[in-house]
């Protein structure tokens, strides 16, 4: 009796190891993937500093690149004012 008790407590202890080294790799995956999140929310809040930071916002036009004339290209006869 006394081996089959010990075998007892051991497949007790097995399941209780298991049981706590996969909480342990859930907790490690969502703490992953809470990281994750943060550096890619870092990495696009430093991209936007970047932006506003910049002298020449990409929304605003370059010397050396004009925008486009409105008066050229097919959407001139619908967009074109002349006097």
């Amino acid at each position: 009796m006394g081996v089959q008790y010990e075998a007892r407590i051991f497949q007790r202890e097995s399941v209780f190891l298991v049981k706590n080294s996969l909480a342990l790799v859930n907790e490690t995956i969502s703490r992953l993937t809470l990281l994750r999140s943060r550096i890619q929310l870092a990495l696009v809040m430093r991209a936007l500093v970047m932006m506003l930071m910049s002298n020449e916002p990409p929304w605003m036009p370059t010397a050396s690149a004009p925008p486009p004339l409105l008066s050229h290209g097919p959407w001139a006869k619908r967009v074109c004012f002349r006097p």
